[in-house]
């Protein structure tokens, strides 16, 4: 049993590095980021973003010439954001109404969207087709109608994509595996083929542009990926012959793996959060399938979010209050699971201090937020527990211990950090550039956090406004 992850490495380059004794991430001093904006603080490097785009555009173009990356928006749909995207070259994969918005108001043009999404309204059907996006991903038979009845009212033609499921799992927690019949995201063969007829059917309200499939998030067996493909080529070679003209694209989604831990030691802890596997090794594995089977005229798409954006950012809390239990150090910080939202679902994000970053002696310590609520925790307090009441009824499993933790708890009980850490500190909360900000919350009464970016030229901006207390009561009504 892992009972901490090591503090070190924790450094980037000259993305994340230690200059006298505390953190800077694109060259901007951490600790007085804190000092002038407060905590939690949302802190993103515009440099980071760019390199990351260009990275993942390059890795899928240096096999086809018809690749298009589509950021998956809801990973960090900030304007700035979606606007430095843009810039590179990106298009955006969008999941709601409220994100196609935010895509034409950062000038998007609708042949650079695509839409997700298993309980489109037909409010967001319209807005989709007015005018059309490149591809509304259809998740039913039922949606499909609802398309065609919508475009039939606008008298437009629109272009769908059928999102198949490839019949794949693993690689990553059930909450996050989309690729197989288990989860709710996809249709089965049948269900597909009712698609099929409904098009054959609805040919002047209809065009099959695209197919599509996601098999889930920090995938990174690449057998999983061959198959994905495979089930694209085969499928997609179908509709070519039966819907002659209409496909366009292959969309082969993303979830495609990012490292949270940067070392491995092979402990079943590490498990998701290390991988040596990178988007070059996703598409090296992916595109020749396509290629081989279609040839090179269609469009391959991919929607990665996470790995866009996870290490684009790190979060910056304080430490408001400490105490000791058993010999164990307790640390208390102003930034839980309102802010920090998949660290309540057992995802696992590093810490180091940042004032004190060079400090080389370390400590094992319990850290948990703020919130009136047990599971704010940065370890897994329901995976324990559970552990726990198992072993009191059937002392027998004792034997069994390590391969129940290993199945049960998530991540490790401890954190390592720097031992002179004390409250008042800043600890920054490493690789947290997707979806926190986006999942946020106002729960017991907290801020929601405010974000800067440091931009290339090392200039510091505000990107997201710090909530106020009148933002906790402006949308509600004494009656």
């Amino acid at each position: 049993m892992t009972t901490a992850f090591h503090l070190r490495p924790f450094e980037d380059g000259d993305h994340l590095a230690v200059r006298d004794n505390r953190l800077h991430l694109a060259g901007a001093d951490l600790t007085a980021l804190a000092e002038e904006f407060g905590t939690p603080l949302f802190v993103y490097s515009e440099r980071r973003i760019r390199e990351n785009a260009r990275g993942l555009l390059g890795a899928f173009k240096a096999h086809h010439d018809h690749a298009h990356v589509c950021y998956a928006s809801k990973a960090c749909a900030n304007l700035t954001v979606l606007g430095i995207i843009k810039e590179e070259g990106l298009d955006l994969e969008v999941n709601s109404g409220g994100e196609i918005l935010k895509a034409r108001e950062a000038g998007f043009a609708p042949d650079r969207m695509v839409m997700n999404g298993v309980s489109k309204s037909r409010d967001e059907i319209a807005l989709a087709l007015s005018p059309p996006i490149k591809a509304i991903n259809v998740d039913s038979p039922f949606e499909l109608e609802r398309i065609a009845a919508v475009a039939s009212e606008l008298s437009v033609r629109a272009n769908v994509a059928l999102r198949g499921v490839p019949g794949v799992q693993g690689g990553s927690t059930a909450g996050i595996e989309t690729g197989s019949e288990r989860s709710k995201f996809g249709m089965t063969e049948a269900e597909i083929e009712r698609c099929l007829e409904l098009a054959e059917n609805n040919r002047q309200s209809l065009r099959v542009a695209g197919l599509h499939v996601h098999i889930g998030s920090q995938m990174t067996d690449m057998g999983l990926y061959a198959t994905a493909a495979r089930y694209v080529a085969e499928r997609g070679g179908s509709i070519q012959a039966r819907l002659p003209g209409d496909l366009r694209h292959l969309n082969i989604g993303g979830g495609f793996p990012k490292t949270y831990v940067k070392y491995n030691d092979q402990s079943p802890e590490i498990g998701y959060f290390h991988t040596d596997v990178r988007v070059d090794d996703v598409a090296s594995t992916v595109m020749p399938i396509l290629k081989d089977v279609l040839g090179a005229d269609l469009e391959i798409l991919s929607e990665p979010g996470r790995a866009m954006m996870s290490d684009t950012a790190v979060c910056l809390a304080r430490v408001e209050g400490q105490k000791e239990r058993d010999g164990t150090r307790w640390l208390y910080l102003d930034t839980g699971y309102s802010v920090i939202p998949e660290s309540a679902q057992g995802w696992y994000f590093h810490m180091t201090s940042v004032n004190r970053a060079g400090d080389e002696d370390t400590e094992r310590l319990r850290v948990v937020g703020p919130l009136c609520d047990s599971i704010d925790v940065y370890y897994d307090t329901e995976g324990e527990s559970k552990l726990e009441s198992l072993l009191k009824a059937e002392p027998s499993l004792q034997q069994h211990h390590d391969l129940l933790r290993n199945t049960l708890v998530r991540t490790p009980p401890m954190r390592e950090l720097q031992a002179s850490t004390v409250p008042g500190d800043v600890i920054a909360i490493l690789d947290t550039g997707a979806y926190q900000i986006e999942l946020a919350s106002h729960y017991c009464g907290r801020l929601r956090p405010g974000a800067v970016m440091v931009r290339d030229d090392g200039s510091i901006r505000t990107i997201r406004a710090r909530d106020t207390l009148d933002d906790l009561v402006q949308h509600e009504r004494i009656i």
